[in-house]
Parts: structure tokens; C-alpha cells; sequence
């Protein structure tokens, strides 16, 4: 372990010396710590991260190998750099459209695409609702129907995550579910969804997490009053105040905006 990361270190200092070097032999006006200071002087402007790498794309990643960006940046930064990355990974690609996301494809020599097939795919849904575009889901409607080309089924891929499981990526999984702090959490969806195939964390907890409780309410008008009802007795009669005489913060998921409002 100590050795790998001595090499590591090494490896990484010797680019360094060795991009600066080159550098400062090419542009003789300008030194690194210039090129990479945040503050302007008499000698020099403070650069954008867009001009600093323009001028020696190399010298950036050789300090910064491992770059953290969106799709779209990703694709100005490094223009005409095919392959330019031994790894390219795209986090959260159930929510990546393919045709946003294909110059960024191009930059890598080898590309991990990570999601999950049971999310939602990419949809403009939570912004027309901030937005004010529309006033209930039962309202919304995507613009367009989804491509569909029977001749080449890869333009029919609503996000990255498909077009990676057309192209038959290599497949692997995570065997362990660690953010639900109870296992009861994650139980339905890992039936439902995950073929059991998920470890939670132990239960070391005595509570139980989930209850559900049967109103018998009737869904009428994008409304149910019995479960209105149902959650104002549960705030008035099971939330209480704290030592500080302060109510805990609670939060409240409704199906639909009518019953929010509700």
C-alpha cells in the first residue's frame, strides 16, 4: 500500500516538474504560479479557468488529473480532445440524454456510465412545475413523442444508462445499500425492484421507521380529504415540542399539487 502510494507520488511530481518545465520554456513571460493566480498585477491579468487551459491544456491536467465537471463543460474544455482521459465516468446516467452527453462519450479512452434502470428517465417535469408552466402532474405532458427508429434502436434511447445497455457495457452492481439509515427503508425496493439482491446495514435500532395507516379516504378532483384529515391529526396530536420549546421541522409529501393546497 505505502509503496503504491510513493509511486503515486512520484510518478505525479515528476509530470509536474516536467509540464512546468516545458511550460516556462515556451512562454518565458509568464510563470506558472502567474498563470494560475487569482489575483491580477501590473504584469499580468487574472485568467478564467477557459484561458488558463487554452494555453497549455497538458499543464492543467498534469497538476489537476482527476476533473470534476458537467457534460456540457466537459465538451467546451477539451474540444477536439478524443480520448483525451483514460477514464470518463458519468454519475446519475438514467438522468443523461444521450445527445447532451456524446461529445463528452468522445473524451474518454475507456467509459464508466453508473445509474439505475428503475429511476425515472430524463424529464423537464420538475422544472415546468417551478417554473409555473403547469399546475398539477396530471397536466404535464412531455414535449414530443420519444423517438422511435426501428432501423437503428439506439436513437430511441431515452437517456445514457439505455444507450450503455444497448451497446451491452459491461454490467456490475452494488451488492451493498448504505444510505437508509434502517433497512426497512430499502426492503421494498429491493424486492420490488433489486431482486433481494441488496445488503442493508444491520438493524440496530428498536423503532420501526415506516407505519401505514388505512384512512379509507376517496380519491375525488386530484384530492383525498380523509388523508388531509388524517395528516392534521397526526401533526397535532404526535408532534410535540422540544426541551427548547421549539416543534421539530416536518416535512410532508403529497401525490399532486391540488392536495397539497389542500
Amino acid at each position: 500500500g505505502s509503496k503504491q502510494i510513493d509511486y503515486i507520488h512520484h510518478y505525479w511530481n515528476t509530470k509536474q516538474k516536467i509540464a512546468r518545465n516545458r511550460f516556462e520554456r515556451e512562454n518565458p513571460n509568464l510563470s506558472v504560479e502567474n498563470l494560475y493566480n487569482k489575483r491580477k498585477s501590473h504584469r499580468h491579468q487574472k485568467l478564467s479557468l477557459r484561458q488558463v487551459i487554452k494555453y497549455d491544456l497538458d499543464l492543467f491536467t498534469d497538476f489537476f488529473p482527476i476533473i470534476l465537471t458537467t457534460p456540457d463543460v466537459c465538451s467546451n474544455m477539451f474540444q477536439e480532445k478524443h480520448k483525451y482521459f483514460d477514464i470518463v465516468l458519468f454519475d446519475e446516467a438514467s438522468q443523461l440524454k444521450l445527445e447532451d452527453n456524446l461529445p463528452a462519450l468522445l473524451k474518454g479512452k475507456q467509459i464508466v456510465i453508473a445509474g439505475d434502470e428503475h429511476q425515472m428517465p430524463p424529464s423537464n417535469y420538475f422544472s415546468k412545475i417551478f417554473d409555473g408552466s403547469i399546475d398539477d402532474e396530471d397536466d404535464f405532458e412531455e414535449d414530443g413523442e420519444p423517438i422511435i427508429d426501428r432501423d437503428n434502436i439506439l436513437l430511441s434511447c431515452e437517456s445514457l444508462l439505455d444507450f450503455a445497455t444497448e451497446l451491452k457495457f459491461n454490467k456490475r452492481f452494488l451488492d451493498f445499500h448504505y444510505r437508509s439509515k434502517h433497512p426497512y427503508l430499502i426492503d421494498f425496493s429491493n424486492y420490488a425492484f433489486y431482486n433481494q439482491r441488496l445488503i442493508p446495514l444491520p438493524n440496530n435500532f428498536e423503532y420501526t421507521p415506516i407505519k401505514h395507516i388505512q384512512v379509507n379516504g376517496t380519491y375525488s378532483d386530484h384530492c383525498n380529504e380523509k388523508e388531509a384529515d388524517a395528516v392534521l391529526s397526526i401533526l397535532e396530536n404526535n408532534i410535540h415540542k422540544l426541551p427548547s420549546g421549539k416543534y421539530s421541522s416536518v416535512g410532508i409529501a403529497t401525490f399532486n399539487i391540488a392536495q397539497r393546497n389542500l
